[in-house]
């Protein structure tokens, strides 16, 4: 096995975010047995604290019971997008913990 020395020797979670979110890879470091922190460390990764609100989502968004800060753009616009999800990670960080 030429591979065998990158390996994990033990259970790993791996998280690769999309190619457009310019986001590191990364893997959960905890313990899989512990339930908990898992499922922070996950939910971290894969429900983002911005999200985008479409007709199809609205309800499932709506029903969570969170308040909404909408930004409006122009589509071609990347930018503000960016910055806008920047700024509300930095925020709003300790409503998330």
């Amino acid at each position: 096995d030429e591979f065998k020395s990158e390996r994990p020797l033990r259970d790993v979670v791996y998280y690769r975010p999309i190619s457009i979110l310019n986001e590191k890879e990364s893997y959960y470091i905890g313990s899989i047995n512990e339930q908990e922190s898992l499922t922070t460390w996950s939910r971290d990764k894969c429900i983002p604290l911005v999200r985008e609100i479409t007709f199809s989502n609205a309800e499932e968004l709506t029903d969570e019971g969170l308040p909404f800060l909408i930004l409006f753009h122009h589509i071609d616009d990347h930018q503000s997008v960016s910055l806008f999800e920047h700024e509300v990670a930095k925020q709003l960080i300790h409503e998330t913990c």
